[in-house]
């Protein structure tokens, strides 16, 4: 499998200011965007380097897969808790928490080798799906902890697949 390279820490600052912006009213956003550009300008910039040079050291791995900015914020605040740099206020921001309060987290688990595997939610009220797509069949696992209604949840998946599969047979048909 072919690296990602680690982007410019400006692009990631970017496009995290770009998700937050329609979440936040404007003092809030004012706040988060001051707070971001000092991260970058600042103690962000400098972990940013260490991890330039990590990633070069080690090139069996990587930090950075597909393109989001949140692996790499994620991998910058890893590196300065590993060095035991003090939480830059970037990740204080209540704006940062909320942006990555994920209640819905996927994993494919496409495999010959799988035939059913599971993915945990990762927030008390969140979702955890496990999927796997082959030539004859769709599956997947869902958990969640008792706050959630995994039936319901499961059925609206099914429902939603049965919509795609009515469209995509009616599409074919039209042919």
């Amino acid at each position: 499998s072919s690296r990602l390279p680690i982007p410019k820490l400006e692009d990631t600052v970017k496009k995290y200011l770009n998700a937050q912006r329609p979440l936040l009213d404007d003092e809030q956003f004012r706040k988060t965007e001051q707070l971001a550009l000092n991260f970058q300008n600042g103690v962000g910039k400098q972990l940013h380097e260490e991890l330039v040079q990590q990633d070069k050291q080690n090139k069996h791995t990587s930090y950075i897969s597909g393109q989001g900015f949140d692996r790499h914020l994620f991998a910058l605040r890893y590196l300065a808790a590993g060095k035991g740099v003090s939480l830059p206020e970037l990740y204080q921001d209540p704006a940062y928490a909320r942006i990555n309060h994920n209640i819905l987290s996927t994993s494919t688990l496409t495999s010959p080798a799988v035939q059913l595997g599971g993915f945990a939610p990762v927030v008390p009220d969140g979702f955890g799906v496990g999927y796997g797509v082959h030539d004859d069949w769709i599956g997947c696992n869902v958990s969640a902890y008792p706050a959630r209604d995994v039936q319901q949840f499961v059925q609206c998946v099914h429902q939603s697949l049965e919509d795609i599969f009515k469209v995509l047979e009616e599409k074919a048909a039209e042919k």
